[in-house]
């Protein structure tokens, strides 16, 4: 289904539904606009004492607070909230092991955090920098024994990996649809139907009603009764023949020749004198951040691109685990199924030229 949540009326809207938890899995249904739209939907709400938690593996806290009040909190120092741009103060607080290593996500430590003040668990299912793959389905069940929802940004999973929604526990599950294969400008956010019925619509419309008089309004079902106006069409159907054009694939496929082609690379990578790998995790997505050392990462992906060879260079809107490595940015390695091990190959061909030229 398609449709949108923007603008504050609505972000009210769907989180007032949100704070009533502990509701079980039952009928499912997807409200679909972009990612970042459905996030900014659920996670705003003015002058409430809300907590999202993301986690891509590791235990360091970035509190996000109005004014001096640390309300939301974010285990990954992954992408920032959505929130960061409405004037919320961000600081970080770090955690290390003895060895001076950040430590894995501690579940018991986790638990701690989901006090009273929690209102809504937000979790990363894969780091779109370090790759991490994020254990869902035992967080979502922790949250539910606290009465915490959870909302899953699987914006990273979805093109990778076979993802059950329904086998995860999660009350949303959120995706954009460019990283699908899909055009920009369309995403998904999926949703349990109890807390479909329990929002009330935002925008007003075509579709969106059954009856409409001076008297009364009655409004159509979930989830009808978001989708004012006229829709994306176009957008979706594309949505929809990327999905179609995955599926014909297999996931199980595509998530196999990814993992065999970040081992190839990751091996490769490794043996380039001066280059850094940010994030190793056991679980990880066929993504790789790297640095190399002498170059930064801009000159070197410009370098790279003359080569014909495309990365992606900045900070990944993560800023928050940039300055926690110290690195203005870095250069990321996004595989697909259809590389190949001798794109690989040009890969490290074109970092040694490079480090030739720059280093």
């Amino acid at each position: 289904a398609s449709g949108a949540i923007d603008g504050p009326a609505g972000m009210e809207a769907v989180l007032a539904a949100v704070l009533a938890s502990g509701i079980d899995p039952a009928a499912v249904q997807a409200l679909a606009h972009g990612m970042t739209v459905a996030t900014n939907a659920l996670l705003e709400r003015r002058g409430a004492r809300t907590a999202l938690v993301t986690t891509d593996g590791f235990r360091d806290v970035i509190e996000i607070g109005r004014q001096a009040r640390a309300d939301l909190y974010d285990l990954s120092r992954h992408n920032p909230p959505p929130l960061v741009p409405r004037g919320l103060r961000v600081t970080v607080r770090e955690r290390m092991g003895p060895d001076g290593v950040v430590e894995p996500l501690d579940p018991v430590d986790l638990e701690k955090k989901l006090d009273g003040r929690v209102r809504l668990l937000a979790i990363t299912h894969v780091s779109n920098v370090l790759g991490t793959v994020t254990p869902i389905r035992e967080i979502c069940a922790m949250a539910r024994r606290h009465g915490v929802p959870v909302l899953v940004d699987g914006s990273q999973a979805v093109p990778h990996m076979a993802v059950d929604i329904a086998a995860l526990g999660c009350d949303f599950y959120a995706f954009t649809g460019h990283k699908l294969a899909g055009p920009t400008g369309t995403g998904a956010l999926w949703a349990k139907r109890e807390h479909l019925q329990a929002m009330p619509p935002f925008f007003g419309g075509g579709e969106m009603i059954r009856t409409v008089s001076f008297e009364r309004t009655t409004f159509n079902e979930p989830p009808h009764k978001f989708e004012a106006g006229t829709p994306n069409i176009s957008g979706f159907i594309g949505l929809g023949a990327a999905v179609d054009f995955l599926s014909g694939i297999g996931m199980p496929a595509i998530a196999e020749r990814e993992q065999y082609l970040l081992g190839v690379a990751t091996e490769a990578l490794r043996a380039v004198p001066g280059l850094r790998i940010f994030g190793e995790a056991r679980e990880k997505a066929a993504v790789i951040s790297f640095l190399v050392e002498g170059a930064h990462a801009h000159d070197l992906a410009t370098l790279l691109d003359l080569e014909g060879i495309a990365v992606r260079s900045g900070h990944h809107c993560a800023h928050p685990l940039m300055s926690f490595f110290g690195v203005p940015a870095t250069l990321r390695a996004s595989l697909a199924f259809f590389n190949t091990e001798a794109e690989i190959e040009a890969l490290v061909r074109g970092i040694d030229k490079a480090r030739r030229l720059l280093c």
